[in-house]
């Protein structure tokens, strides 16, 4: 399982409730993108959400992650090429 981590961000909450519901967590599949206070690697964190998606990888998005889930379907299910959110770009 990947979680991505950002400067200031949750994941080390995530990671502590993750350890606590299953220690095994880290060897399933899939990805998580927690939110971040200061997102970082947007466009990088988008491709791999694509490719969860197209590739039936289980994805968990929370808070921001969700947002960029929402981004990366817009951009490349609906061919909404510019599709964006305020929080990563001043023409969301």
């Amino acid at each position: 399982m990947l979680v991505f981590s950002d400067p200031e961000d949750f994941s080390t909450t995530l990671v502590k409730s993750l350890d606590e519901i299953d220690e095994r967590w880290r060897e399933y599949e899939g990805l998580i993108v927690p939110g971040s206070h200061t997102p970082t690697k947007v466009q990088y964190k988008i491709e791999c959400i694509k490719k969860a998606r197209e590739d039936g990888t289980p994805f968990l998005g929370i808070c921001a992650g969700y947002q960029l889930c929402a981004i990366e379907y817009a951009r490349n299910v609906l061919k909404i090429q510019d599709a964006t959110s305020e929080e990563f770009s001043p023409h969301g």
